[in-house]
């Protein structure tokens, strides 16, 4: 039997005092607020200490076996947190504007997601396992990377590179997708549904930095 465990909301507050900022940085922030509608639903199953937290980004996670607890998040520009589409030029346009790309928003969106689920003490001492596909495996790897908590990645089908998979300014001058997972090590990271190929090397940095990397 499942049990609702908690449902709250944190997007709304991320940008509560920058909504009072100067214009034009005001309107920005407005329209920002205006479209987040991250919120976590925590699900348990049969405990109210679960021994691992499953989070799902950009989407539903899977059925939670029993002992453990799952949520959610969707960082900004995901489907739970999506703009129309005729304004998606015109808000990717905005973040450049303001020195940064849509996707190191969504890095931030779920440290902060994973900063308010911790803050949950029934999910305190959860050890987090980051589940993410398509694009968001590349947010995924990029926000585990200062989150102590997150002890596993699973990436599905993930991009084969950085190149048209989003704005990473100048990344491609140092790393491209088969180094970046590379950043998350010691941790176990688990990669489905990518050719062997472009996770080999991913597979051979992890013999010397520590962690498993399980291709399936």
């Amino acid at each position: 039997m499942y049990r609702l465990l908690v449902l709250f909301g944190f997007s709304s507050a991320l940008f509560s005092q920058a909504s009072d900022a100067p214009s034009p940085l005001a309107d920005y922030f407005r329209i920002e607020k205006a479209r987040l509608a991250s919120r976590a639903l925590v699900w348990t199953r049969g405990v109210t200490q679960p021994t691992k937290l499953v989070v799902a980004l950009g989407g539903a996670p899977g059925l939670t076996p029993a002992g453990e607890a799952s949520a959610p998040i969707d960082p900004r520009g995901a489907v739970g947190a999506a703009w129309p589409e005729p304004q998606d030029v015109q808000v990717r346009r905005r973040f450049f504007l303001l020195g940064r790309s849509l996707e190191a928003a969504q890095v931030a969106d779920v440290r902060a997601g994973l900063a308010a689920l911790r803050s949950v003490a029934e999910l305190a001492a959860a050890p987090i396992e980051l589940e993410a596909s398509g694009a968001f495996a590349i947010v995924a790897v990029l926000a585990a990377t200062s989150v102590p908590s997150v002890r596993a990645l699973v990436r599905a089908r993930p991009p084969a590179s950085l190149a048209g998979a989003g704005s990473y300014p100048n990344a491609l001058r140092y790393f491209d997708l088969p180094q970046l997972p590379v950043l998350a090590l010691p941790r176990s990271i688990t990669i489905r549904g990518s050719r062997p190929e472009l996770c080999r090397w991913t597979a051979d940095a992890a013999k010397v930095a520590g962690g498993a990397v399980k291709i399936q």
